[in-house]
């Protein structure tokens, strides 16, 4: 983070609940948040009472603003590629008070922009972002922070940020007893239809590819081990051949390298309405 919103962040900590005639409405009673760098501010979630501090400094002192989100918020990223923050919240149950829905909030940097709220039909833990910003996934990452007694662990929920109107596409993807443990987005990738931005989600011992320009498409399984061998792998890094239309993929307890390419597939010769295939091959890397 710049130095500049650290001193502002100190700065509005220090000043919370210093004077007795402080402003209640910028007290905060809870432990010290870390600031969140996100563009052109800095931002620190206030679980307890459901809001962010915004805090910038364009002339040196700090100019705070509040932006009210859901209750129980659980998670909080940076956007990638744009000013602003991601809070995902669990709201609030029927069990006491008025019931909310969990959501997915984005609060912008700019106080000329407006927050927006995506309801969400489950209560997500973790959020995947692509790198241009566009695309976010959310997932079930911690069970331990799932207060759902009965929930689906390979539910995802896909969201296109960069629609005019953001629309929750809910996927639950196939699974081979496991579940998702991490989620990575390709650049776009030169594919036999047109260019689009697929998912890659690693479970232990296989990967799911998605093409999230195209949500009505099945999902590819793409297993790790053969049939038999009991070995638990699961892929710590992928890279990816945009041009070449191919992926490759470090496993965790595997000296080899994990290459993935993306076969096309003619249309007249589709088993599926994917026009890929992966072929996959071992690469030495010793």
């Amino acid at each position: 983070m710049r130095p500049w919103l650290y001193g502002a962040c100190a700065a509005f900590l220090l000043g919370c609940g210093s004077v007795g005639d402080a402003d209640e409405r910028f007290s905060y009673g809870g432990p010290q948040p870390a600031p969140i760098d996100i563009g052109s501010a800095a931002a620190l979630v206030d679980a307890s009472r459901a809001r962010v501090f915004v805090v910038d400094a364009p002339t040196g002192a700090p100019q705070v603003r509040i932006v009210p989100v859901g209750r129980n918020p659980v998670t909080q990223v940076a956007r990638k590629s744009g000013n602003g923050l991601l809070v995902l919240t669990h709201g609030n149950p029927t069990t006491s008070g008025k019931p909310e829905s969990p959501a997915l909030w984005i609060v912008p940097a700019l106080a000329t922009e407006t927050p927006r709220a995506i309801p969400l039909a489950s209560r997500f833990t973790g959020v995947s972002q692509s790198d241009d910003g566009r695309w976010v996934i959310l997932s079930f990452t911690d069970n331990k922070q799932q207060g759902d007694l009965l929930f689906n662990p390979n539910e995802l929920a896909i969201i296109d940020l960069q629609a005019p109107q953001p629309t929750v596409v809910t996927r639950t993807i196939r699974s081979l007893g496991s579940v998702p443990r991490s989620i990575v987005f390709s650049p776009r990738m030169m594919l036999t239809d047109g260019p689009r931005t697929l998912a890659v989600i690693a479970s232990d011992s296989y990967l799911t590819l998605l093409d999230l320009d195209n949500l009505t498409r099945p999902e590819i399984t793409v297993p790790l081990t053969l049939e038999g061998d009991g070995r638990r792998l699961l892929a710590r890094e992928v890279l990816f051949d945009a041009a070449g239309a191919s992926l490759y993929v470090r496993v965790a307890g595997v000296t080899d390298i994990y290459g993935l390419a993306l076969v096309p597939v003619p249309a007249a010769e589709r088993t599926t309405p994917n026009d890929f295939r992966p072929a996959l091959s071992l690469l030495a890397a010793g």
